[in-house]
């Protein structure tokens, strides 16, 4: 056998040794793995544009969180949502106050770039877009494709 077709990790944190395979095999699983990226890719960037605003219910709290963030003004689970109760369809409050801000301080000169208040629709289509981001930077450095 010697380790031909399995897998083996090294002492780089667990990398997938492709070196153990012949190079159609590896070629193969970097296609599938493109393929994969791919997939992901069109399916957010579709999700992002086409479906409507406020789909989600909790958009709107989310895009005001980092609004207020992006002002240097933490809100608390009692503040409105950015834009005033006309912007969205319900008269909801700041609720995910409480999350952890990093994904909020990113997604805050973002969301107040594009104005959530005289255009909210756009405001968390630009959200969405960062969400995207969010997902790519944690799904590959913390699986292991990261060379050390």
């Amino acid at each position: 056998m010697g380790g031909q077709g399995r897998a083996t990790a090294t002492a780089h944190g667990g990398l997938l040794d492709l070196r153990t395979y012949g190079p159609s095999t590896a070629r193969s699983i970097w296609t599938g793995l493109a393929a994969i990226v791919i997939a992901f890719v069109a399916a957010s960037l579709t999700t992002a544009v086409l479906y409507p605003p406020l789909t989600p219910v909790d958009e709107g709290a989310h895009v005001s969180y980092g609004y207020y963030l992006s002002a240097l003004d933490p809100p608390t689970v009692f503040d409105p949502l950015a834009g005033g109760s006309y912007t969205y369809r319900e008269n909801r409050t700041v609720y995910t106050a409480n999350h952890p801000p990093l994904y909020y301080l990113v997604l805050g000169p973002v969301v107040r770039g594009v104005n959530v208040v005289s255009d909210p629709g756009t405001a968390i289509r630009a959200g969405r877009l960062v969400s995207i981001g969010f997902g790519w930077w944690q799904s590959f450095p913390s699986s292991g494709w990261r060379r050390n």
